[in-house]
């Protein structure tokens, strides 16, 4: 059914008694009183034929929800579906000359507008804007082919008025205007026009409107420019859908209510109105006018809608379309002979644009990443970088195309990989003809695992360095060591070099030696310095610093083990050790002797200066007499903490037998608890 089927209910909710209503539901069958409606189609001479074959007749194939724009020969054979998708496809026009075929459909986001293809179906391309928030139905071509004429609410929610644009969709220019009627809760609603029609001699438009009673529309006729907009059908009934017949000078519509059903044929002067029907609703008339081409229900269908074909005055009427419960609707006879239409417009093209965004420092609304590239491949491939904003684009795609934008960078971890897209419609993710997407990035970057590191004189300081982010790849970042108030070659050996992250490696070291000077100092610093990524970024703990300290005092220990690496100094036996030993036929206490790092006495200190303690397994402490400390005097050498002091402790005589744990002090700096054992 043309065009009421998508007729907004809410124009009709005001008004008491509603008929109308029952035509814009014509298709889903819901009707307040039971009727059915007829087109007949008069069949009243041989078929005509062009170059040898029948003519075509063009109609809607399906229902009001999904359907496809068919042909079919006027001798029933040859019936061939132009378009698919499970749109709504409704409404074809033919143009002057049979090449082309201009229809209504809502395959762009479920808003419809006016399409233009091949008689063959090929070459599909949209004349209205379906980037748009609008609908355009109900084409109707130009005897000349230059303009289409159709109906859209462009110029406002909830209308329907009558525009008129050049065939290849430039040009729109509004025919009619509305009259508001009233308003409700969902806002102003206006009267309507719809169903234009273009005479064959180009000189009127006609059209159904509702201005002069809510509940009848009637028949208007307009100059193709909108003006002299004139009443032609006056009557009680509702009139609707009409179709010229070829002379220019008669009109036919459906017509129902207050006693006419059925298809009418009215003089283009208003006389003359008169039955040609007592059924139908959509009528098509042949070029020659001898036959009308009618939708009617098919009985033998489960009531399905089919099209037939009769002769002028209503007799000889045969089915042309036998699609069982599929309903065949909106037939449009093809003509032949005119003037050719101008070319079609160019094929829409499309636009991705898109951000990458660094999701690191503000998930909700990410900073842009620069300098990322950027490739489109599809149909067309392209590259291009992310800007100083993160943005990037591509213009110019073609449309029916699947494409894939695919960021790249060895610095970042990107999120998704890729994003891909089709320009098919209907357009799914797009806004007009522009999609917009957005890729999540997180930066990889190598950085101190912390600002401050701290080692001991004489060791090496073990420096370790992450890696953040996506961890799959290959990464490289240099490292150096460069002089705080630390001096290298003095305080530490100067340390550079390269820490090379494989694929699932995230963390590193690297050692810095550091220089057991002999002196006494407060901590000193070595500045330390991560630079020239490669597979990654800047970002993060670029810098550090390592504070050298005084080593503390360090027991020589047996193995692995807490036990002190101590000798009896008069026997050179291990422990456990007597309280006293007999030597040379006379008894002392006994002398141990411990043996240390980092116990070095400076000039003016002497063996008061080296204090060891020990505690036995009651916990009572026990100061152990130092009596001579013997110490290497090698200075500036990274390994003189390795040499070692020996520290002669005499064991007072009031030690129990037992485990004695010592430590050494010397400065303020006392080293671990090791363990002796006294017999």
């Amino acid at each position: 059914m043309k065009h009421y089927s998508n007729a907004p209910a809410i124009h009709y909710s005001t008004v008491p008694t509603i008929h109308y209503s029952m035509v814009t539901t014509f298709y889903s069958f819901t009707y307040q009183t039971a009727f059915v409606v007829f087109l007949l189609l008069l069949l009243t001479t041989p078929v005509a034929t062009q170059s040898g074959g029948p003519r075509k007749i063009a109609f809607t194939f399906g229902g009001s929800s999904s359907s496809t724009i068919a042909v079919i020969n006027e001798d029933g054979t040859g019936q061939t579906q132009l378009t698919t998708g499970g749109y709504t496809d409704e409404n074809p026009t033919w143009s002057p000359d049979g090449t082309q075929i201009a229809f209504h459909s809502n395959r762009s986001a479920g808003r419809f507008n006016i399409y233009r293809m091949n008689a063959d179906g090929t070459g599909l391309v949209p004349l209205t804007d379906f980037a748009l928030p609008f609908s355009s139905r109900s084409p109707s071509w130009s005897p000349d082919g230059t303009k289409i004429v159709f109906t859209s609410d462009r110029d406002g929610s909830r209308k329907s008025e009558i525009w008129v644009m050049n065939a290849d969709g430039t040009n729109l220019i509004k025919l009619t205007t509305n009259l508001q009627l009233g308003s409700d809760l969902g806002g102003p609603f206006y009267t309507f026009d719809r169903n234009p029609s273009w005479s064959p001699d180009g000189t009127k438009i006609a059209f159904s409107t509702n201005r002069d009673g809510f509940a009848n529309p009637e028949i208007y006729l307009m100059n193709p420019d909108g003006s002299n907009q004139i009443r032609l059908t006056n009557n009680a009934a509702e009139d609707a859908v009409p179709s010229w017949l070829p002379d220019s000078q008669h009109i036919s519509f459906f017509s129902r209510g207050e006693g006419r059903n059925g298809i009418y044929v009215i003089d283009t002067n208003g006389a003359n109105d008169h039955q040609l029907t007592d059924s139908g609703y959509e009528s098509a008339w042949s070029p020659d006018g001898q036959r009308i081409a009618t939708t009617d229900f098919d009985p033998q269908a489960m009531s399905a809608m089919a099209i037939y074909l009769a002769d002028s005055n209503g007799s000889n009427r045969i089915k042309l379309t036998n699609n069982g419960t599929i309903d065949s609707r909106m037939p449009a006879w093809q003509r032949t002979g005119g003037p050719a239409p101008p070319p079609p417009p160019a094929p829409n093209t499309y636009t991705v644009t898109g951000k990458i965004g660094d999701s690191s420092l503000n998930p909700n609304n990410p900073p842009g990443v620069p300098g990322i590239t950027v490739t489109l491949s599809g149909s067309i491939s392209a590259t291009t970088s992310t800007d100083a904003d993160g943005k990037f684009s591509f213009t110019g795609l073609p449309g029916n195309g699947t494409f894939t934008v695919t960021p790249s960078t060895a610095d970042w971890g990107i999120f998704p990989t890729n994003r891909t897209f089709s320009t098919t419609l209907p357009l799914i993710g797009f806004v007009g003809r522009n999609i917009d997407l957005s890729f999540s990035a997180s930066p990889i970057f190598e950085e101190f695992i912390t600002a401050t590191f701290t080692a001991n004189e004489g060791s090496d300081a073990i420096i370790t360095v992450v890696r953040q982010g996506f961890v799959q790849g290959t990464s490289t970042i240099h490292y150096s060591a460069s002089n705080g108030t630390a001096e290298a070659g003095t305080d530490y050996v100067a340390t550079s070099g390269t820490l090379t992250f494989h694929p699932s490696e995230a963390m590193k070291s690297f050692s810095i030696p550091i220089i057991y000077d002999k002196t006494l100092e407060s901590g000193e610093t070595i500045n330390l310095t991560l630079n020239n990524p490669t597979g990654s970024t800047s970002r993060g703990r670029q810098t550090a610093v390592l504070t050298i300290n005084d080593p503390p005092p360090a027991l020589v220990t047996e193995g692995f083990t807490s036990q002190a690496g101590a000798l009896n100094a008069q026997s050179g036996l291990r422990d456990p050790f007597p309280l006293t030993t007999t030597f040379l036929g006379q008894t002392f206490p006994t002398r141990v002797a411990l043996f240390a790092r980092f116990v070095d006495l400076l000039p003016g200190e002497d063996t008061s200066a080296v204090v060891v303690t020990g505690r036995d397994a009651s916990q009572v402490v026990h100061q152990l007499p130092v009596e001579t400390v013997v110490w290497p005097q090698t200075v500036g050498d990274p390994g003189a903490g390795n040499s070692l002091t020996q520290i002669n402790i005499r064991l007072p005589g009031d030690l129990p037998s037992g485990d004695l744990f010592i430590n050494i002090s010397l400065r303020g700096l006392t080293s671990s608890l090791f363990r002796i054992r006294i017999n």
